[in-house]
């Protein structure tokens, strides 16, 4: 929330679900898909994340109003290190924990009005990430 205030950007959260995984790994990616969707997006824009509890797993998507990620760039952006903006250079983070869990991130939308990343996470099942039950 500090970072969207600083940014004149609107952050809304809707949802939740249950999981088997690690919390703070959990809480790192979304956090990194917000910061990211925040970061790349316009003044006064928008970010939504949205949690559904599917049957067998929990999808998260996280929505912004930004410029869009170049069809060209969009697999390439969850790769460590990579950035479609070389001045930045954190990782993403957001795939590498989702494959700890046996889950996957995607660009599910991109375009000039706005992106929306998909994150899927298997509500249980065999991961390299410690176990614990958490509600996000």
């Amino acid at each position: 929330a500090p970072l969207s205030d600083k940014r004149g950007v609107t952050l809304t959260a809707e949802g939740d679900g249950f999981l088997t995984g690690s919390d703070a790994l959990i809480y790192r990616m979304i956090f990194n898909l917000t910061e990211n969707a925040i970061k790349y997006n316009r003044p006064d824009g928008s970010v939504q994340v949205c949690i559904t509890q599917e049957p067998e797993k929990l999808l998260i998507l996280v929505s912004d109003t930004g410029r869009g990620i170049p069809e060209e760039y969009q697999q390439s952006i969850f790769q460590p290190f990579f950035r479609v903006d070389k001045s930045r250079s954190r990782t993403f983070g957001g795939a590498e924990i989702a494959a700890l869990h046996g889950g996957s991130v995607r660009v599910a939308e991109s375009s000039d009005s706005g992106t929306t990343i998909a994150a899927e996470l298997p509500r249980s099942g065999n991961h390299a990430a410690a176990p614990k039950n958490e509600t996000l």
